[in-house]
């Protein structure tokens, strides 16, 4: 939690929540990370997937809606960006079968692919006075916690600012586009309920643009349950 940024003190608050409480905060994240119960309704969009062929739908709504707000104008591509990385998480890194191995961490991401059963993933966006959050949850859980460490002390040095490979992030990478949600973001989180369900999200300040976002400390909140 860095200590130089404006909501510090509830940032502190919200991490002890999401320690101790991560079920409910699984539940119902977003009022915590809003710091408000009461949001617009009007400010919010929630967009359901369970196949690689709502993909476009998904970006289509989330283009859509950022347009129908001027005050988004600035995040756009942050937005757009870190909504792809999660969507293209949740659809092929996410999905396990019952021994919890992969089944499409390895595959193109041009491989149409489908959820089993009745299994749906979906898309948070919502905003308010000062915070923007794109949040996504997969009915799923298959994050490792051993590999995800593994992870962020490779892509971030405390001598060397990392970058975002293309390349790499459609080749899988991490199962997360973790270099690429973290940086375009202020506060980024992950929530697993192992085997169960993942929620992943990333906040960002509104008013500022991308460069100024890239130079911020990052917040981070990540729990295994």
């Amino acid at each position: 939690v860095q200590a130089q940024h404006d909501h510090y003190i509830y940032n502190l608050i919200m991490a002890a929540i999401i320690i101790k409480f991560p079920n409910e905060f699984q539940k119902t994240p977003l009022p915590t990370i809003m710091r408000s119960t009461n949001q617009n309704k009007d400010q919010e969009l929630f967009v359901p997937f369970n196949s690689s062929e709502k993909k476009d739908e998904v970006m289509s709504k989330t283009y859509k809606f950022i347009q129908q707000h001027p005050r988004l104008s600035s995040l756009e591509n942050n937005i757009m960006l870190i909504t792809n990385e999660l969507l293209m998480n949740a659809l092929y890194c996410a999905p396990t079968d019952k021994k919890g191995s992969p089944l499409y961490h390895h595959s193109g991401r041009d491989m149409p692919i489908k959820y089993e059963g009745k299994k749906i993933g979906e898309i948070y966006l919502s905003f308010n006075d000062n915070t923007f959050v794109v949040g996504c949850r997969d009915p799923f859980g298959s994050f490792d916690n051993d590999t995800l460490k593994e992870r962020l002390n490779e892509v971030f040095r405390s001598d060397k600012k990392a970058s975002i490979d293309t390349s790499e992030q459609r080749k899988g990478g991490s199962g997360l586009g973790l270099k690429i949600a973290i940086e375009n973001s202020t506060g980024f989180g992950l929530v697993v309920k192992k085997h169960v369900e993942s929620f992943v999200f990333a906040a960002l300040p509104l008013g500022k643009g991308n460069k100024t976002i890239h130079a911020m400390a990052k917040n981070l909140y990540i729990n295994f349950f």
